[in-house]
């Protein structure tokens, strides 16, 4: 398993707009060409879920492993209501 760094948005971006904010740092320093693990993507995802709602929408805008991630568990989500609804 590798490093994995999400953490929440510094207090001083909130005086930034929101177009104009800072990127967000790696979210997987050093890792091998072949990409992160599904461990570490997973990990990334916990992580990203605890942050505070305008730490997770600078995530979104920046970091396409968690909107991935994220868009996979809205479909689930639903293919899952839908299942349900069916029975």
């Amino acid at each position: 398993m590798g490093e994995v760094v999400i953490r929440p948005m510094p207090v001083g971006y909130l005086d930034i707009a929101e177009w104009l904010r800072p990127t967000i740092a790696p979210i997987f320093p050093g890792c091998p060409e072949s990409g992160p693990s599904d461990e570490d993507r997973l990990l990334a995802f916990e992580l990203w879920q605890a942050l505070d709602p305008e730490s997770q929408r600078w995530y979104l805008k920046h970091s396409r492993t968690i909107r991935d991630m994220f868009e996979k568990t809205k479909k689930s989500k639903k293919s899952k209501k839908l299942l349900k609804s069916s029975k």
